[in-house]
């Protein structure tokens, strides 16, 4: 694995950032302006409640840290953290104990006194007094007679409140996180600010998400005006600017570019502007830092499973957002694989219809509510080419794409499945062999190859076909190494899903590049396959189109090769195998076709002329319901090569003994017959022959 792997990660956490820490969201003037406002409040003013507002994640906690330093240095600030406690009287201690650390503990020894003996009225008062409605007064007036009608509480908030307006010091209460309040804690925070708290030259900064503030109200049987009842308790309400679509573009990249230093891996051109389209499409529904910075924590978890699992790296961006932000969708990709494929239903009224936009945008908003569903939508568009918004696809093909079936696994397990192969180890052992290098990892590939499992060895063999489909050379330890898998199914049945279909098939490539850079001659080729095979190697490659231009050339040499081994051995016909496709190859070959009666030599008797033209008897394999065999003459190949002369001379002989009836040779369970079959089917077509 490669060492920035290793490497420490800059640890994500939701913690604010540090006052003075650098503005990359572009702040900085909004604290200030907010600063100055809060500077504005006297110590003899009224008590006076500024709001931060803005959405989870909006950074409401670092702007607080960040107005600290922005407002002037004679502020006493104090910290009120309301969900620390369990109850209303907690609650209240906690706020005098907020006040109490504001004005120090150097202050004046009156003034703690005083904040003691409030603290002793507050409980009962908290427990009587509502939220909304009528003002003090009214509270007062609706109060236990036996407590409320009792000056010590007016006195002693009188008395406190002088004591601190005497300090002449101005005092901020800070108040954070107050949307993570239950409705009946948020009361509790409403009644204490609202009550207790609006001592003059005391001013209150409360930092709240305000849909989540209206729906606890609404929970807490505050009348439905709650939406309006915040107005009325935050004076100055300041909201959080959202981060720009530049801020967010640069965060963005910068993740994504912290992802490829950690994955050692680099983009090309086009996948530049892949990453340009990505950064493009999650900008909109990366709204947050608290989003973009958990964004960049999963990018960098799982930055090793990119390696590992052999991942496209902007596509593992794009459903690391599915995962951490989208999940039921994430759950759904398997299942809407094919349609987000191919853009068309797969089932129902509409079944091979086209997906709308629109569609889609409902399907997402159905399985994911809450989400921003035309957001996901244009994700999956980038992702899959059967997505469109607006009539436009930002689809682009690549290799190892979470859009492609097989890959697909990978992304959602962040591994190379069971049932998969691993496309660096058959890329470490193609480069090493098409080097005529040695790897110990050509076994593991050559165990998957050779293995019981059909379905991944077919796979191990066209990735490696595919890998390899750009090469234009190869070597004789690649072709070698091939020769051996072939050996190892040597047995195995050419049918329909057998792996040794894409095996020859890659093999017959490889060769018949070694022919075109004369690293193989024919007879290289036959040394090492035998003579049928290399026939039909020869054959096979007549069908390529690559090699469509070059195959006459292969084909004149390797009838060449044949005829002068035949004309040099005339005795040695009898004992080929192969004679009837060799002759084949050679009277297709369009420079030797005037190569007639190649075979005369080895014909000296009836029987000779008898043995030969078996040797052109065939059995062709059907495969269907199941598999036969069915006899053919291949009189053509015949013909050129035994002369009419010679066929002449045993005419006669010929249809003396051609036989009137024969056995039916067209639905045959097994690839041979019995001698005297053989004799009367070659016989019958010499008759017919002649």
């Amino acid at each position: 694995m490669d060492e920035s792997l290793n490497e420490p990660i800059r640890t994500w956490s939701d913690e604010p950032r540090p006052a003075g820490a650098p503005d990359d969201l572009g702040r900085e003037s909004f604290v200030r302006s907010v600063g100055t406002r809060i500077d504005q409040a006297a110590s003899t003013d009224p008590s006076t409640v500024f709001g931060l507002l803005g959405p989870w994640g909006s950074g409401k906690t670092s702007i607080l840290a960040a107005l600290r330093k922005a407002i002037s240095d004679d502020w006493l600030i104090g910290e009120f953290t309301p969900w620390s406690t369990d109850s209303a009287a907690e609650m209240s201690f906690e706020f005098l104990n907020a006040l109490g650390s504001a004005l120090g503990k150097n202050s004046d020894k009156s003034v703690r006194e005083a904040i003691s003996k409030y603290a002793g009225y507050i409980t009962p008062l908290l427990a009587l007094a509502p939220v909304v409605g009528s003002p003090l007064k009214g509270v007062l007036e609706h109060a236990h007679a036996n407590f409320l009608i009792q000056p010590p509480w007016q006195e002693q908030f009188a008395t406190l409140s002088s004591k601190i307006t005497s300090l002449n010091k101005r005092v901020l209460i800070i108040v954070d996180d107050v949307d993570r309040l239950s409705g009946n804690e948020l009361q509790a925070l409403l009644k204490t600010i609202r009550l207790l708290g609006r001592f003059r030259g005391v001013h209150y900064l409360i930092s709240y998400d305000p849909a989540t503030v209206v729906s606890l109200l609404g929970s807490g049987g505050v009348p439905a005006r709650a939406n309006s009842f915040m107005e009325k308790i935050v004076q100055y309400p300041f909201e959080v600017p959202p981060v720009g679509q530049a801020a967010r573009i640069r965060l963005i990249n910068a993740a994504i570019q912290e992802l490829l230093e950690r994955a050692s891996k680099s983009l090309s051109e086009v996948e530049v502007g892949r990453a340009s389209q990505l950064v493009e499409v999650l900008a909109p529904i990366l709204e947050t830092p608290r989003a973009i910075g958990r964004f960049r924590e999963q990018l960098n978890s799982f930055a090793s499973h990119v390696v590992d699992a052999e991942l496209d790296i902007l596509d593992y961006a794009a459903i690391s957002w599915l995962r951490l932000n989208a999940h039921r969708v994430w759950r759904m990709l398997g299942d809407w694989q094919s349609e987000l494929r191919r853009g068309r239903h797969e089932s129902g009224d509409a079944e091979n219809e086209p997906i709308t936009t629109d569609e889609w945008i409902v399907r997402v908003a159905s399985v994911e509510p809450g989400v921003n569903a035309e957001g996901v939508v244009r994700l999956l568009s980038y992702m899959y080419p059967g997505v469109t918004v607006k009539g436009i696809n930002q689809y682009v093909g690549h290799e190892r794409a979470a859009s492609d079936e097989s890959y697909l696994q990978r992304y959602l397990l962040l591994a190379v499945p069971e049932g998969d192969v691993s496309d660096r180890l058959i890329e470490d052992v193609l480069n090493a062999l098409a080097g005529d290098l040695y790897v110990d990892s050509k076994k593991d590939l050559a165990s998957i190859m050779d293995g019981p499992d059909w379905d991944l060895a077919t796979l191990a063999f066209s990735k490696s076909l595919e890998i390899r489909k750009a090469a234009n050379t190869t070597s004789l330890t690649l072709i070698d190494f091939l020769r051996a898998r072939v050996t190892a199914r040597d047995l195995e049945d050419y049918d329909l899903g057998s792996p040794i279909v894409p095996l020859k098939g890659w093999m017959n490539r490889e060769i018949a590049l070694g022919i075109r850079t004369e690293l193989l001659s024919i007879e290289d080729v036959v040394q090492r396959f035998g003579e049928a095979e290399t026939v039909r190697i020869i054959n096979t490659i007549s069908r390529m189109l690559e090699f469509k231009n070059e195959f006459a050339q292969v084909a004149n040499k390797a009838a060449s090769y044949w005829i002068a081994n035949i004309r040099s051995n005339p005795a040695g016909v009898g004992n080929k195998e192969s004679l009837a496709p060799i002759i084949h190859l050679v009277y297709s070959a369009p420079e030797v076709r005037s190569e007639t009666g190649l075979l005369d030599d080895a014909i000296n008797s009836f029987e000779d002329y008898v043995a030969i033209a078996q040797k052109f008897v065939i059995f062709n394999r059907w495969v269907g319901s199941g598999v036969h065999y069915e006899m053919e003459f291949m009189k053509k190949e015949f013909e050129f090569a035994v002369s009419e002369e010679v066929r002449d001379i045993y005419r006669d002989e010929a249809l003396e003994e051609s036989p009137f009836d024969l056995e039916n040779t067209e639905e045959l369970a097994e690839p041979d017959v019995a001698p005297e079959i053989m004799r009367a089917f070659t016989l019958r077509a010499l008759a017919i022959s002649v």
